[in-house]
């Protein structure tokens, strides 16, 4: 009788530890299968979310720039800004005023090889799609063949800075799928480098709606769009087309800054012109530039519109200390 007891303990043992077991393998089949689930399904490939709501607001301080989801909107004005914060982020210091070829001004032989030099220099952490013929750059009756969206990722400090290509009243178009760019690593190889022939794009439109169909499906979205008019002819005072970009923005929790355009060369007014006093009075801020027109040293010019290294390192400071400002009020905002 005291056998059979024990005989039945152990059996009753051996059923536990192989429930234990099967539960055990059963949990650890379920994490495998949704974590394969996971990779197998684009969608669910966001990324940041955790790391959002511990440290949602941009931050500068002596561990450096983190948290910064920012957009550019514009011509190569913005552009050049965005190269020169890249720069920064990825190096800690910013570029200086060199001879060309460098990779704020260009001055390589071909596109292709500046573009070359550009990825190699930024160690591939930002991607381009990208693509501009040969010689000058002529957009009339060429926008289908031409396209410049830049995408640029630091996940260790949380910071992702995006460039859209826009050229004054043309319209901004590419490629890729916003929710993908920088959630899914894979999606990233396998569009880089990438060649599409002209007209075919994923996404296309003005203002508002690159605003609306692009910018704000990124993952993770800007919190803030640098908007500038640039040098190019522009519909920014016909009849609601600031007010659409306010409408965007605000649909999307976006914050917008106006950038006016910087002065040409030997423009030494410091006035805004009415189109950028507008885009100041409609959007969130403005980070008014007139103040370069008191910059009356043509050897701090690259040609006749565009600045080089050293005054883009003070544009990429107005912004940074504008952004900080900016950060501050919300949070007195949220704990009044």
């Amino acid at each position: 009788m005291a056998c059979s007891t024990k005989r039945g303990k152990r059996f009753l043992i051996f059923i536990i530890i192989g429930v234990l077991v099967v539960a055990q393998t059963g949990t650890l089949t379920l994490r495998r299968f949704q974590k394969h689930k996971k990779m197998l399904d684009p969608s669910s490939v966001i990324i940041l979310k955790d790391e959002e709501e511990k440290e949602p607001y941009f931050r500068m301080d002596s561990r450096g720039l983190r948290n910064l989801h920012l957009a550019f909107l514009g011509d190569s004005i913005n552009r050049y800004m965005y190269t020169s914060l890249l720069y920064y982020l990825h190096n800690g210091e910013y570029l200086m005023n060199t001879p060309k070829p460098n990779l704020l001004e260009g001055g390589f032989s071909t596109r292709v090889e500046f573009q070359a030099f550009a990825q190699a220099t930024m160690n591939y952490t930002d991607i381009c799609d990208c693509f501009t013929p040969e010689g000058p750059f002529i957009p009339w009756g060429r926008m289908h063949r031409i396209w410049a969206n830049a995408y640029y990722l630091q996940k260790e400090t949380n910071n992702y800075v995006t460039y859209i290509a826009k050229s004054g009243y043309f319209e901004s178009h590419g490629h890729w799928d916003p929710s993908q760019i920088y959630s899914n690593a894979t999606y990233r190889n396998q569009v880089r480098g990438m060649e599409y022939p002209p007209s075919h794009f994923l996404w296309q439109g003005d203002w508002e709606q690159t605003i609306r169909n692009h910018i704000s499906r990124l993952v993770p979205k800007p919190r803030y769009v640098v908007v500038n008019a640039g040098l190019w002819q522009h519909d920014l005072l016909n009849n609601g087309t600031l007010p659409a970009i306010r409408r965007a923005l605000d649909d999307h929790d976006i914050v917008g800054i106006y950038r006016t355009t910087t002065k040409k060369i030997q423009d030494v007014t410091t006035t805004l012109v009415p189109h950028d006093v507008e885009g100041c009075r409609h959007l969130h801020y403005c980070m008014d530039m007139s103040w370069t027109g008191n910059i009356t040293d043509p050897a701090e010019y690259s040609d006749k519109a565009h600045f080089r290294a050293n005054a883009n390192r003070k544009f990429v400071e107005q912004l940074l200390g504008m952004l900080q400002e900016i950060v501050s009020k919300e949070q007195n905002s949220t704990t009044l």
